[in-house]
């Protein structure tokens, strides 16, 4: 297949672990609630850019330099790919790139009822999606996830 191949050129792995189409779209959902970041703590993606939001709005409300507070955090513990990619563009707020809310709010919508379904427990996940809902009806469906510090001004 040319996916695969492509795929196979900019150094991905293919595994199939979902043999369905309903367990793809599963798999495929859940990877959001994983941000892809492997078995490491759920959610971690959600919380960078929630913790990004806070820290960018506190910043700025404290006249720091975003350029200086961020370039010096992303040298230690805090460090981010959330953090050291997306800092600047938040502080400017631009969001016209990256996964657009809408995708991400139907995407958590799926895990979530799925998670209802085997009786699984999500409440950030439910929390971040209630966050994205609301992006979504401002106006701000094709905003890049990161736009979640618009709720903080």
């Amino acid at each position: 297949m040319v996916a695969h191949s492509i795929i196979r050129k900019g150094g991905g792995s293919i595994f199939s672990i979902a043999p369905t189409l309903i367990q793809g779209s599963i798999l495929t959902t859940c990877t959001r609630v994983q941000s892809n970041l492997g078995l490491e703590v759920a959610l971690k993606h959600w919380c960078a850019l929630d913790h990004l939001a806070e820290g960018v709005s506190f910043v700025q409300k404290a006249g720091l330099n975003p350029d200086s507070v961020f370039s010096t955090l992303s040298k230690g513990a805090g460090q981010s790919w959330q953090m050291e990619n997306r800092y600047r563009s938040t502080a400017d707020n631009r969001f016209d790139f990256g996964f657009a809310v809408e995708w991400m709010h139907k995407d958590l919508g799926i895990c979530l009822a799925e998670a209802q379904r085997l009786g699984a427990n999500l409440p950030i996940t439910k929390a971040i999606d209630d966050r994205y809902a609301l992006i979504e009806v401002a106006g701000g469906k094709c905003w890049d996830t990161s736009s979640l510090v618009t709720l903080l001004r």
